[in-house]
């Protein structure tokens, strides 16, 4: 009797005990501007895919990026007092949550970018500080590819989770894993059928608080990447679980009732346009079609998806048009020599004929696309740099009607990608430098630093660190030049003209901003020695 007695208080105890509250910290940004206009996804998967699973949770998120919008967060600095306001108001924040924090709440918070990590461990030391029995679980990008940067022993973590979130969160809450003395860490689990997610429901989720605050809205109808380019992270996230294909995608039906769900959402909190945030959007051709054929939206606002240049064509970019889509197209650079380091193609000139001749297809049809680049990726030469803004200047200037956008970016050194794990490669081949400040830059308190130590990379030999950068702001500034002159021959209305020269201009200042700032950062760094300090230096 005695022990039946005992079993049976042992179940009510664990009941008691089990998790009952799951609450989502998006950290802030002191860096990544754009945060604030956006809402990152996992939140949102996490949220709709344990609703399905448990009928018993309660849910709420602090999407810090848009509370520094609203002012509730309002720090400028990692700096002790800094730290101590921000605990004032994460106080006030967490006071007006739909639930109280016990020993029944998980906390789960993403550190989805390396910028992130100062963020995410303050956000970390303050739940260890004022609410210490409520369970840590942190995951994100920068999480999977390096979470020794949280093995610290003034920072107490109970879980990681190293790749996708969904199964292995419902995995903790289901088996009622509490408090740990040492931090475990989940392996990735990936989900091999996405049609398995439940339906996006997004009006019921915890995020829709923030909706209104938010200019645009994403959803992903795939994940994963079955390229290998060097500069970016896909493969390592990809590649940690080997079992699971590298690409996979909604069937187009399911596909296009997460769309329906997400502009039917949007509309009704006034969303001013839609993206998938997709690695790659229409791998598969056939996929493509039968989504289009589906897809009538098209009355709705457009919808811009990044995709590859190399598996689009006439026909299908034609569609895509009728349908109001905007590619955003991966090209990188127009080096030849470069997309060949870039590991972007195995066939180069092949590649960038493609390029040319979609780009034709895009101005018969008079529709919107965009184009990316990276200037000063490790190996890139003086040559190659003059190359790539000669062609863009060519496109810049053939581009009458303004639909061809050109995003332009300087590299940035971020862990996890193959230029970050192979460096002695790229130092005996091209002699890339990569200067001591831009190791570990995400762990300085330093704003300076963060911003500019992962761009202080010397792409090689035959182009120094200041010369890449000065050419990135003569170039584009001139490329700006003369999308000022073209605005005077626009058929847009005055208006309209108005408000593109604005916003030339401020990319205009702000990129003289940037350089100053950057060449400011290399004097004080003494850029002309190998030597720069460490992160422990001045």
């Amino acid at each position: 009797m005695f022990i039946i007695f005992g079993v049976f208080i042992s179940i009510l105890k664990k009941k008691y005990k089990m998790i009952k509250k799951v609450l989502f910290i998006q950290p802030f940004s002191l860096i990544d501007e754009h945060l604030s206009n956006i809402l990152l996804t996992w939140p949102i998967y996490l949220e709709n895919y344990l609703r399905f699973k448990c009928s018993n949770l309660e849910f709420d998120i602090l999407y810090l990026p848009i509370e520094q919008k609203k002012k509730n967060i309002n720090i400028n600095a990692y700096s002790k007092d800094q730290m101590k306001l921000f605990e004032i108001q994460m106080n006030n924040l967490i006071s007006k949550l739909k639930f109280d924090i016990d020993d029944k709440t998980i906390i789960c918070i993403s550190c989805t970018f390396s910028s992130l990590v100062i963020p995410t461990k303050w956000v970390v030391r303050f739940f260890n500080r004022y609410f210490h029995r409520a369970i840590i679980i942190l995951g994100g990008i920068h999480i999977s590819v390096l979470n020794k940067d949280y093995l610290d022993d003034n920072l107490h973590i109970d879980y990681f989770i190293q790749g996708e979130g969904e199964a292995p969160l419902y995995d903790l809450i289901k088996r009622d894993l509490g408090k740990r003395k040492n931090t475990y860490l989940i392996k990735n689990e990936l989900l091999y059928n996405l049609d398995e997610l439940p339906i996006l429901n997004l009006s019921e989720l915890s995020i829709i608080k923030y909706i209104r605050y938010s200019s645009n809205l994403s959803i992903s109808l795939s994940r994963g990447c079955p390229f290998n380019c060097h500069f970016c992270i896909e493969k390592t996230l990809s590649c940690i679980n080997k079992d699971i294909r590298r690409w996979r995608v909604f069937s187009p039906s399911r596909a296009f009732t997460e769309v329906k769900n997400m502009i039917e959402t949007g509309e009704e909190y006034g969303i001013k346009e839609y993206g998938f945030i997709d690695s790659i959007f229409g791998l598969n051709k056939n996929w493509v079609n039968k989504f289009l054929d589906l897809y009538n939206f098209e009355d709705y606002k457009p919808i811009w998806v990044e995709t590859r240049l190399d598996i689009m064509n006439e026909k299908l970019i034609t569609k895509l048009c009728k349908k109001r889509f905007y590619n955003m197209y991966g090209l990188e650079s127009l080096s030849p020599n470069i997309l060949k380091i870039m590991n972007k193609t195995n066939n180069s000139k092949k590649y960038l004929d493609k390029f040319w001749n979609i780009l034709d297809i895009h101005k018969k049809l008079e529709h919107t696309c965009a184009i990316n680049i990276i200037i000063a990726h490790p190996g890139e030469t003086n040559h190659s740099l003059k190359m790539t803004f000669k062609n863009l200047e060519k496109i810049t200037i053939e581009d009458n009607e303004d639909n061809i956008y050109l995003n332009i970016r300087y590299y940035h050194h971020f862990p996890g990608t193959y230029i970050y794990n192979h460096q002695n490669e790229f130092k005996e081949r091209y002699g890339t430098i990569f200067y001591p400040i831009s190791k570990d830059w995400w762990n300085s308190n330093n704003l300076s630093i963060q911003r500019f130590a992962p761009m202080c990379i010397k792409p090689s030999t035959k182009l120094s660190l200041r010369t890449s950068m000065n050419m990135f702001i003569e170039n584009y500034l001139r490329l700006n030049k003369y999308n000022l002159e073209k605005l005077k021959k626009n058929k847009l209305d005055p208006f309209s003209r108005l408000q593109k020269a604005i916003i030339i201009k401020k990319t205009n200042s702000k990129l003289i901003g940037l350089a100053n700032e950057f060449l400011n950062f290399l004097d004080f760094y003494h850029d002309n020695s190998r030597t720069l300090p460490f992160l422990g230096g001045r």
